[in-house]
C-alpha cells in the first residue's frame, strides 16, 4: 500500500506540473521512494508527528502575525498552483524553529541538510512562509516557498507533507528530493 501511495504522489506531482519531470529519478531511486525500508519507515513514523506539530504551531503563529501576500505575490502564487493565496502569510525571522528532539537534529546533520543553519533563506510551514532578513522581497525565495505551499495543498496538509518530505530526504537527500526539485525548477529566477 505504501508503495502505491508514494508512486501516486510522484504521479500527482508530474500531472500537477504539466507532466514535466523535475528530477529524473533512476530506477533505484524510484524503488527507494516506493519501498523506503525499515530504517527510513521507522524514522519517518517517529519523526512525522514531531515535525508536523512544529510545522502546525509555527504556521499558527505566522498566520496570526505575518503579512499577507502583495497583489504581485498573489499573482505569482496563483501561477504556481496555490489554490488559496489569500491564506498565505509571510514573516521575517532571523532564526527558524527546529525540533527539540536531538535525534532529529542529528539526522538532519547526517544528511547535510541546511535546516536551522544560516544558509536557509526561507521555509514553508503550511500557509506560513518564513524568510530571513534580506529575503523578504526576493521573488526567487518567495516563489520557491509558494511552490511548497501548493505542495502542501496537493498533499492534503501539514502531516502528509511532512511525511512525504521526510521520506524523500531520508531516501534520496535534499538534492534529489522531488518536492525540493519541483520548487527549484519552478521558482522565479529574475529579481
Amino acid at each position: 500500500m505504501r508503495a502505491r501511495v508514494t508512486i501516486g504522489v510522484a504521479l500527482l506531482l508530474l500531472t500537477a506540473c504539466g507532466g514535466q519531470q523535475w528530477v529524473r529519478l533512476t530506477p533505484e531511486e524510484q524503488q527507494k521512494l516506493a519501498t523506503p525500508g525499515i530504517r527510513i519507515n521507522a524514522i519517518t513514523e517517529q519523526a512525522t508527528p514531531v515535525v508536523a506539530d512544529l510545522l502546525a504551531r509555527t504556521e499558527a503563529e505566522v498566520l496570526a502575525a505575518g503579512r499577507p501576500l502583495s497583489d504581485a505575490e498573489r499573482d505569482i502564487a496563483r501561477s504556481l498552483g496555490v489554490a488559496a493565496p489569500e491564506k498565505v502569510r509571510i514573516e521575517v525571522r532571523q532564526h527558524f524553529p527546529m525540533p527539540e528532539d536531538p535525534r532529529l537534529i542529528n539526522v538532519a546533520r547526517e544528511l547535510g541538510l541546511i535546516f536551522g543553519t544560516d544558509e536557509e533563506a526561507g521555509r514553508t510551514q503550511g500557509y506560513a512562509i518564513l524568510v530571513k532578513p534580506g529575503f523578504a522581497e526576493s521573488r526567487r525565495v518567495i516563489s520557491h516557498e509558494l511552490v511548497h505551499v501548493a505542495q502542501y495543498e496537493r498533499l492534503g496538509g501539514v502531516t502528509p507533507y511532512a511525511r512525504q518530505y521526510l521520506i524523500e530526504m531520508l531516501a534520496l537527500g535534499y538534492g534529489r528530493a522531488p518536492l525540493e526539485q519541483e520548487a527549484y525548477a519552478r521558482q522565479i529566477t529574475t529579481p
